[in-house]
């Protein structure tokens, strides 16, 4: 019911394009696409629910068509903004409120959204009634307890994509609708190809996938690794488009106290950023858990905040930013994404709060030391009719500060940025794991024979620093691998690469010291090497992806902490230890081995080329 009444409110406010509803929303047009085709629905009450209504609500204003949108809601007729927005996310998502479980008892605040858990419910019911197995029965040949499953089938639990119940639930699933014969129905119900379903090792990991739901989680992650990937020499720090001066205007020299609501934060924003540049303002201290709409849903002031971060960074200011990541996944990463160009100046330090956040107020602080503050609380979801002060009193000023630096002392780091050749940042998360993932771009350095890397430094003719660096990083990554497959696991998962690139010299060897290149006789001896300790060792993982669609990225997920490895210039390690990234890249990584897994006589077949 919701994609169809997506469309016709869509319809009825009269948009040109869904790609102009996605500049009223301030997203992405793939995340309207999404919400489109039915992969995502927000949850009743959560920020996004808010936040598509209230873009509907907008939606309509510039087309003139208000009226009819209250009369499609049922909107009391000369309700406030915040009114008719209730009035629009009640109907849009009226199907999702009436068939919403019983509520949780309060604690850590879930991962899922309420559709989320919803649409597993729906899922593991349909695929249930299918297979003709009972809560009871599915138990017996899944391993997995009644009352579990029962939770999921009722949506009151929610497994995570790695969770063993899940892997137990859906691999039993499949296997009843195989022994039945019923794999062209399952292909009706999923959406699947019967040619999929019908091959026992890539159908399994299809069907828990879809039972998940985990293509919008990937979607997700995909994006975020191509921003990424992205990065090309000089892209540290974007060029601004406008001075400070121009981008701040007249507001710039405005002496108000007080501004309200969206557009007076706005105002009040750009006489902060633009005096700061002015004042030569060594630090911003920045802090908001309010909705992001302020900034992102008017591409023109977007514009002007991003051109006038950019003349912080190059005024030299530090920049302390403390991310509102409480809303889940797709929040982190957009967050990460927007402030990556700023990241590698070196000058942003950004934090996040491990304690949840709260329900009933927003609160929003943007502090320069000894110079001004925003700030204001009000009721979570009112901030239209928000006041926001702007403080320049010295005494005010170092309130303010003190309250910013309390904050400060309960968070934990969200994104540290190194050099990519930090060999101590790769030493303090791989040690003492229960295993290591590698999603490389090629074969690990930590795999070569010694022999093999002095014949191709000695080739390429290295020596000095750079020789002696290429060897420490050797001995480092041969050193946590071999720890790792004592006390854990590695799994690592590369593309091979062309033979017509292999010929041509152009396969780089997975090192950040040296800038090495293989031969095909050098591949096949490296990738000789790896099948021997394939071989050897039942705790070493090999998965070979159909291509590396992020060419100048590696990233490692360990037990702690995430590293992504930017390769080229400038080469960054961005190393994020947020328990729900790293899970959520650890369960991407699983299911990319799960789609391409193989057998070892399959594995032996597709390298016999190169070797």
């Amino acid at each position: 019911m919701f994609t169809e009444r997506f469309d016709e409110l869509f319809q009825k406010i009269g948009l040109a394009s869904y790609g102009e509803f996605a500049r009223i929303m301030g997203c992405e047009s793939a995340y309207i696409s999404m919400l489109r085709k039915g992969k995502r629905t927000p949850a009743p009450g959560s920020q996004s629910a808010g936040r598509l209504a209230r873009a509907f609500c907008d939606a309509a204003a510039e087309t003139g068509r208000v009226e009819e949108l209250r009369d499609l809601v049922r909107s009391t007729a000369g309700a406030d903004e915040d009114r008719l927005a209730a009035a629009v996310e009640l109907w849009l998502l009226e199907a999702e409120i009436s068939s919403q479980p019983k509520a949780r008892k309060r604690g850590r605040r879930p991962r899922y959204t309420r559709g989320e858990v919803i649409r597993l419910s729906k899922r593991l019911d349909a695929a249930m009634l299918l297979t003709g197995l009972s809560n009871a029965q599915l138990a017996r040949v899944s391993g997995v307890d009644a009352s579990m499953i029962s939770r999921y089938r009722q949506g009151e639990r929610f497994p995570d994509a790695s969770d063993d119940a899940a892997g137990q639930i859906s691999s039993a699933l499949y296997r009843s609708a195989a022994a039945q014969g019923r794999l062209y129905d399952l292909a009706a119900l999923t959406e699947l190809s019967e040619d999929t379903l019908s091959d026992r090792m890539r159908g399994g990991a299809a069907f828990h996938d879809w039972l998940l739901n985990t293509a919008a989680e990937d979607a997700l992650m995909e994006d975020f690794l191509s921003s990424m990937d992205d990065f090309a020499p000089g892209s540290a720090l974007p060029s601004a488009p406008l001075s400070a001066e121009e981008a701040a205007g007249d507001a710039i020299d405005d002496a108000a106290t007080q501004y309200r609501g969206t557009a007076g934060l706005r105002k009040a924003v750009l006489r902060f950023l633009g005096g700061a540049v002015r004042n030569g303002v060594k630090e911003l201290w920045l802090y908001s858990d309010q909705p992001t709409g302020w900034m992102t849903s008017n591409s023109a002031f977007t514009q002007k905040w991003a051109a006038l971060m950019v003349s912080c960074i190059r005024a030299g200011m530090r920049i302390r930013v403390i991310h509102n990541v409480d809303r889940g996944l797709e929040e982190m990463l957009s967050a990460i994404s927007n402030w990556l160009p700023l990241y590698l100046s070196g000058q942003v330090e950004s934090w996040y709060s491990p304690k949840p956040c709260g329900e009933r107020f927003s609160h929003t602080m943007f502090l320069a030391p000894g110079y001004a503050c925003i700030h204001a609380s009000f009721p979570a979801g009112s901030e239209r009719q928000a006041v926001y002060r702007y403080d320049t009193d010295a005494k005010l000023l170092d309130c303010h500060a003190k309250n910013f630096k309390a904050l400060l002392s309960g968070c934990l780091p969200l994104v540290r940025i190194s050099p990519a050749a930090d060999t101590e940042l790769l030493l303090s998360l791989e040690r003492r794991n229960r295993g290591v993932d590698f999603v490389l771009p090629t074969l690990s350095l930590a795999t070569m024979p010694e022999a093999l890397l002095k014949r191709m430094a000695e080739r390429a003719e290295l020596g000095g620093a750079t020789r002696e660096n290429l060897f420490a990083e050797w001995k480092n990554a041969r050193t946590l691998f071999h720890e790792n497959l004592l006390d854990g696991y590695v799994h690592e998962l590369f593309p091979l690469p062309s033979l017509a690139a292999l010929r041509a010299g152009r396969v780089p060897v997975d090192s950040v010291a040296a800038r090495l290149f293989y031969t095909p006789e050098d591949f096949s001896e490296h990738l000789r090497n790896v099948i021997a300790l394939s071989g050897d060792y039942a705790s070493y993982r090999l998965t070979i992806l159909p291509e590396h669609p992020f060419a100048s990225t590696k990233f490692v997920v360990g037990q702690k902490a995430v590293v992504i490895l930017h390769l080229s210039p400038p080469e960054t390690a961005f190393t994020i230890r947020h328990h729900l990234m790293r899970s959520a890249f650890a369960s991407y990584v699983e299911r990319l081995g799960r789609r391409n897994e193989m057998t070892r006589s399959a594995f032996l077949e597709r390298v016999r080329l190169y070797v």
